[in-house]
């Protein structure tokens, strides 16, 4: 319909302390995303913001939502040798 979807990729500091990115949109603008203070994102959870989808076919001044799709990239444990 007149939703978008964006898959995107946050640190786990992203998602423990706080994120802020912005993107081109389809029209041009430049949209800016951020978290709210003390707001911790989950692994593979959404987020919507109203107003960034697509234009309404029968009202092209009222949008669809912008959902988003978060993926924490954890940090990968030190590999173990057996060398002394």
């Amino acid at each position: 319909g007149d939703d978008l979807l964006m898959d995107r990729t946050i640190t786990l500091q992203e998602a423990l302390c706080g994120f802020r990115f912005h993107f081109k949109h389809m029209d041009g603008r430049d949209v800016v995303v951020q978290s709210q203070e003390g707001d911790v994102v989950a692994p593979d959870s959404l987020r919507v913001i109203s107003g960034e989808g697509m234009p309404f076919r029968r009202d092209p001044q009222s949008r669809g939502r912008l959902i988003i799709h978060f993926t924490v990239q954890f940090p990968q444990p030190h590999q173990v040798t057996d060398k002394v």
